[in-house]
């Protein structure tokens, strides 16, 4: 039995550099996005490898997963009150019952990681790459996600006057992507 090894020339994700070029470009589409669509500025951008101590996330992280040859995981999180900023302005021309904005503020956080994560595959990637996208998840027991240390492998913070939001990538193989999305 012969067992065909994939073509990574044709992945868009093949190397640590590739994840570190492609969250550069989902920061760089995240910063255009939140100024073009809530006219919200970016203060401060720190892009580190982080140390598990020197951070954690809080409030709300929708992630969502990608695809080709490697599995890649990128994920937002935002400070409750940065969330909250980005949903109101967001959705400022709609009419939302106090009732449902808990579910509009994760479906505005969905929305622009989708919006997000979409435009940055069809700059960074390949016309004749067959790409798997997930529909977005949103996670707001943090503390699920600060018992997984490969989280802050690669994570950029984006400092705003209402809040902070975090930036991650998170490639196949660790425990976040083996327990939390049930990759096989």
């Amino acid at each position: 039995m012969s067992h065909a090894k994939k073509n990574t020339k044709s992945c868009i994700i093949r190397t640590d550099v590739d994840i570190n070029e492609f969250l550069l470009a989902v920061v760089r589409r995240t910063i255009s996005v939140l100024d073009q669509v809530t006219k919200i500025s970016v203060i401060q951008m720190d892009f580190e490898f982080l140390e598990r101590d020197n951070t954690s996330l809080t409030g709300l992280t929708s992630i969502i997963c990608i695809e080709d040859c490697r599995k890649l995981v990128v994920g937002f999180n935002y400070d409750n009150s940065l969330i909250k900023e980005i949903f109101r302005r967001y959705t400022k021309s709609m009419d939302i019952k106090e009732e449902e904005t808990e579910l509009y503020i994760k479906e505005t956080a969905s929305d622009l990681i989708n919006i997000t994560v979409g435009n940055v595959l069809s700059e960074f990637g390949k016309r004749d790459i067959a790409v798997k996208i997930s529909i977005p998840l949103i996670i707001q027991e943090t503390e699920l996600l600060n018992n997984f240390s490969e989280i802050n492998d690669r994570i950029v913070k984006i400092e705003t006057e209402f809040g902070q939001m975090r930036v991650f990538c998170i490639l196949s193989g660790n425990t976040f992507i083996n327990k939390i999305l049930d990759f096989k």
